[in-house]
C-alpha cells in the first residue's frame, strides 16, 4: 500500500517569520488529517527541498504531494523547483529515483487563479480601508513568465467585480 505525505514547498526568507507561516500551515493540514506533512524551502531557510524529499523517503513514503506555498508560478516554480523534486523541469507528475528508491511525485500549482484568493484579499482590504472609496493596489512580485502577470490581473478584476470601488495593480519587478 502507498503511504503518501505533503510537503510545502516555500521560497525561503532571512526573515524568521516566513518559516512561523509554514509552520503553521503544517499545523493546519496535521489538524485537518493529513499525517505526514513536511516543509521544504526553495532558497534561505532549512530544511532545503531535497532535504525534505530526502527525509521523506526515510520515513518510508513513497507518494509525495508537492504543494507550492505562492501566490503564482515563477521562475523557481518553472526551472528551480522540479529538479529538486527529482523530476525535468516544468514537468508535473512523475515516477522518481530519490536516494535509491522509487517514489511518485506530484508538483502542484500555486494558489493564483483559485477565487478563494479574491476573498482573502477583499477581507484584507476591508480590513485596512479607512474610506468607503479608498483606492487599493494588488502588489505582485513579477516575473518573465507571463502567468505570473495574470494571476494579479485576474485578482484585481475579481476584486472590482465585488465591488471594489478603484482597484489597480503594480509589481515589484519583472
Amino acid at each position: 500500500m502507498s503511504r503518501k505525505g505533503v510537503l510545502i514547498l516555500g521560497h525561503g526568507s532571512s526573515y524568521r517569520y516566513n518559516e512561523r507561516i509554514m509552520e503553521l500551515q503544517q499545523q493546519r493540514l496535521k489538524e485537518m488529517g493529513f499525517q505526514d506533512v513536511y516543509i521544504g524551502y526553495n532558497k534561505m531557510s532549512e530544511p532545503t527541498i531535497e532535504e525534505s524529499v530526502s527525509q521523506m523517503v526515510k520515513d518510508g513514503i513513497d507518494e509525495i504531494i508537492a504543494i507550492p506555498f505562492f501566490i503564482a508560478s515563477g521562475l523557481h516554480m518553472a526551472n528551480e523547483m522540479p529538479p529538486k523534486l527529482g523530476l525535468e523541469k516544468d514537468q508535473k507528475d512523475g515516477m522518481v529515483t530519490i536516494d535509491g528508491k522509487q517514489v511518485m511525485m506530484h508538483f502542484g500549482e500555486p494558489f493564483g487563479m483559485d477565487p478563494m484568493l479574491t476573498k482573502i484579499l477583499k477581507e484584507k482590504i476591508c480590513d485596512l480601508r479607512t474610506k468607503e472609496k479608498a483606492s487599493c493596489i494588488v502588489i505582485g512580485h513579477g516575473s518573465k513568465l507571463p502567468y505570473n502577470k495574470e494571476v494579479i490581473i485576474e485578482n484585481a478584476k475579481r476584486l472590482k467585480e465585488m465591488g471594489m470601488p478603484d482597484v489597480r495593480y503594480a509589481f515589484n519587478e519583472l
